[in-house]
Formats: C-alpha cells, sequence, structure tokens
C-alpha cells in the first residue's frame, strides 16, 4: 500500500522563520558609544545609520578606482625600492660621514688603504681591511678580568 504524502507545511514554516531571523539580524542596530561603535546600547549611545545608500554604479566605480589606486601604490612602492637598493648612505648608522670614493682621488702615500706602488721587501706593510676607500680597524678583546 503506497505511503500517504506528507505535507511540507511544517518544513516551509521552520524555512520562512530561520529566514526571518537571518535577515532581523543582518539589519541589526549599531550604536556609537563615544568614539566607538557597537551591536549593544550603552548608556549616552545613539543610534547610526549604516545603509550603504549608493548605487550599484557607484560601488562599481568605488571598486574600480580602488583597483588602480592599489595597482599605482604597488608601482610606487616598486620604484621606491629600486632606489633604495642602489642609493648609498651620506651616514653611517652611527651618524658619522661616510665619505664617497670619488671624494678619495689623492690618498697620501702613507694612507693605510693607499696601494703601494713598488714591491721593496723592506717596506712591506701590515695588511688592512679597507671599505669604501677607508681603514677598518678592529678592536681587540681583553680577557675578563683585567
Amino acid at each position: 500500500m503506497p505511503t500517504p504524502p506528507r505535507s511540507t507545511r511544517p518544513l516551509r514554516v521552520l524555512c520562512g522563520g530561520l529566514l526571518w531571523l537571518g535577515l532581523s539580524a543582518a539589519q541589526a542596530e549599531v550604536y556609537r558609544c563615544g568614539s566607538s561603535y557597537q551591536d549593544s546600547p550603552c548608556a549616552g549611545g545613539r543610534t547610526v545609520d549604516v545603509d550603504d545608500a549608493r548605487s550599484p554604479e557607484q560601488r562599481a566605480e568605488a571598486r574600480e578606482r580602488l583597483q588602480q589606486e592599489q595597482a599605482r601604490a604597488k608601482a610606487l612602492a616598486t620604484e621606491r625600492h629600486a632606489q633604495e637598493r642602489t642609493r648609498r648612505p651620506a651616514t653611517a648608522p652611527a651618524g658619522i660621514p661616510v665619505r664617497q670614493p670619488d671624494d678619495l682621488d689623492a690618498l697620501p702615500s702613507d694612507h693605510p688603504c693607499a696601494r703601494p706602488t713598488g714591491k721593496h721587501p723592506g717596506k712591506a706593510k701590515a695588511r688592512v681591511q679597507c671599505l669604501n676607500g677607508l681603514p677598518v680597524y678592529k678592536a681587540q678583546a681583553r680577557p675578563p678580568g683585567r
């Protein structure tokens, strides 16, 4: 014997009720309480209308403008990073001025970074490390307790 058809009315009522609850939650009121916004009322707070009154064309235009601005910002950041890689600082991190290599045209012969012109064995100097034409000196560490 075939089963009688079931009524779908209770299911439709349940779905309608859930839909109504979902829409009412989406339209919740927003309160401004001083300098913050929240979804629950507060003392001295007032309700704020948060509906987006823009037309679909205005929203599409705003999205397009946002994408253009983001692309421009990315291009500017890339350009700035390229410039920063090629630029040399005028001072070291400690604020000490750094002489650029083009400022070191004529080094005195006794300058530690000057290259010896002759190869006289008696005038051999200790090898000094140089950075940008300036000597790099290393401090000797003393053992603790001295």
